[in-house]
Parts: structure tokens; sequence; C-alpha cells
């Protein structure tokens, strides 16, 4: 297994590696091949991407709904522990437990 990538991405560079001369010499085996490869490529980005923001969390715990549905959830979360963020996944906007117990705001700068 490659560091960093799970089985199925290291097994499509063994199988590319082994068969490089055969999809070279065939055109659309070749097409299909590229493609797959920035299929894998951006899929590691975007993993990557996501990674860096979970880790701006610190390491708190983060709770996921809808901008529509943040009132809701922010008063459906009584048992959470002070610094829980709520996150609109279509939004982005973000609310932070305080210590009082009230959703506040959260700056994300």
């Amino acid at each position: 297994m490659t560091p960093g990538y799970p089985d199925s991405v290291a097994a499509w560079h063994a199988f590319a590696a082994e068969h490089a001369a055969e999809l070279l010499a065939q055109p659309l085996a070749y097409a299909v091949a590229h493609m797959t490869q920035q299929v894998i490529t951006e899929a590691s980005a975007a993993i990557e991407r996501l990674r860096s923001e979970l880790d701006a969390y610190c390491g708190r715990q983060v709770l996921y709904c809808t901008d529509a549905q943040m009132d809701t959830a922010a008063a459906g979360a009584r048992d959470v522990p002070p610094g829980t963020i709520l996150r609109a996944t279509d939004t982005g906007r973000e609310l932070e437990l305080a210590r009082g117990g009230w959703w506040q705001p959260r700056d994300r700068a």
C-alpha cells in the first residue's frame, strides 16, 4: 500500500505501471487510464482539502446540518460540550457553543 493512499489507489498505480506499454498501444485504453488518473488526482486533492478543514477545528466536535435546520439542530444539541461547532453544509455558516450554553456565530477568518 502506498502511504496516504487507500489500497484501491495503490492497486491502480501498480496496474497502470505494469500495463503501461499496452495502454500506450491502445488509444481508447490510454484515454480511459488518463481519465482515471485525473479522477484519482482530483479526489485526492479534495480529500486533502477536507482533511485540512477538519484539522482547523482543533479536535472539537462538529455537528452538520443544512442552514435551514440550524435553529432546530442548535435547540436539540443540549448535551454537547462547550466549543462544539454546528456547521451548515450548504452555506458554510457556523455556530459555536459558548460556555454559557448559548450558540454564537463563529468567525472562520
